[in-house]
């Protein structure tokens, strides 16, 4: 891909990666947060933070175009990357790309490619981007529209995990020498027992801090 090629970048994630603030408005223990709710979209002026370093990191010469946006599940990400085949150097299949992703990441314990079904992507499939919540692990898609030579490539990771701390943990390890067959597993909402409110219908969009003192302070031991 040229570096100069114009890249679009969507991502969508659980609303833990709003910090802690947003967390709390979340979880019924107070405050007041605009991102809270079943779904926001926002940096809506197209401005953010972790734009200089998607650009650093894939070498591309301008900005890539970043539309984020965050959740009512706790932990979970997807990134996707729409492409025009027709515009690429030598109009690259899917399955060229797929190709391309499957020999990058051949033997990585925490990345897995997966199936490509060339043309016939099944129609019924959805992704959920809370399924890997709670592992340091990543999935790669490459999902087509072979007639109008539309390609999409998705990641799928924990937002906390694969996307923040487990990745972090893991790259300390490296550094160290350390690393050694660790999971670098991270609780869930299941293990931490959290409903987010925006899903309940039977408590109120947000909550005072008194409303759940002992469920804060047990969530807050555990993660400790």
């Amino acid at each position: 891909m040229p570096c100069d090629h114009p890249i679009s970048v969507h991502g969508v994630q659980g609303y833990s990666g709003g910090g802690r603030q947003l967390v709390d408005v979340m979880e019924g223990r107070g405050g007041e947060h605009r991102l809270a709710g079943r779904y926001r979209a926002y940096a809506l002026e197209l401005v953010h933070k972790h734009q200089p370093e998607m650009q650093g990191y894939s070498g591309l010469a301008r900005m890539p175009l970043f539309t984020p946006a965050v959740g009512a599940w706790r932990q979970g990400q997807l990134v996707e990357i729409p492409l025009h085949s027709w515009t690429l150097p030598q109009h690259p299949t899917a399955g060229d790309l797929h190709a391309v992703l499957a020999a990058r990441y051949q033997g990585q314990r925490f990345i897995r490619v997966m199936p490509f079904a060339p043309g016939r992507p099944p129609a019924e499939m959805v992704l959920a981007p809370e399924a890997l919540a709670g592992t340091n692990l990543m999935e790669l898609f490459v999902f087509e529209n072979r007639s109008e030579g539309h390609v999409l490539l998705v990641a799928r990771m924990d937002n906390l995990g694969k996307g923040a701390s487990g990745a972090a943990a893991q790259n300390l390890d490296i550094m160290l020498g350390l690393e050694c067959g660790r999971s670098y597993k991270l609780r869930t909402e299941p293990d931490l027992g959290i409903t987010p409110v925006a899903l309940s219908a039977s408590r109120p969009a947000t909550g005072s801090a008194a409303a759940a003192p002992h469920r804060h302070r047990a969530w807050r031991r555990r993660r400790a």
